[in-house]
């Protein structure tokens, strides 16, 4: 699995990640961990959030698109937030 179209949305409240989980090999419907961390302006670190997404289908043959499935990880903050990182466990 792969993770793209990420997205840091800046919120009065804090931030929102979005993005999608790329299936390409994993069994449909596995349960994957998206831990996004969320960074200030000076890279110190604010808090982390985690989701656990489940994977789409993966593709019939190499030439097929892999089966998405949207991540939307949302952090509550008085802080702004202007960056983050993230990992994936669990495949």
């Amino acid at each position: 699995v792969t993770v793209g179209d990420l997205q840091l949305r800046r919120e009065s409240t804090g931030a929102t990640v979005t993005g999608t989980l790329e299936n390409m090999k994993a069994d449909q419907g596995k349960p994957v961990n998206v831990t996004v961390t969320f960074y200030d302006k000076a890279g110190t670190a604010l808090g982390e959030k985690s989701v656990t997404v489940l994977t789409g289908a993966k593709p019939a043959s190499p030439a097929d698109q892999p089966g998405h499935t949207p991540i939307n990880v949302t952090f509550q903050t008085d802080k702004k937030v202007d960056g983050f990182s993230y990992t994936v466990t669990g495949m």
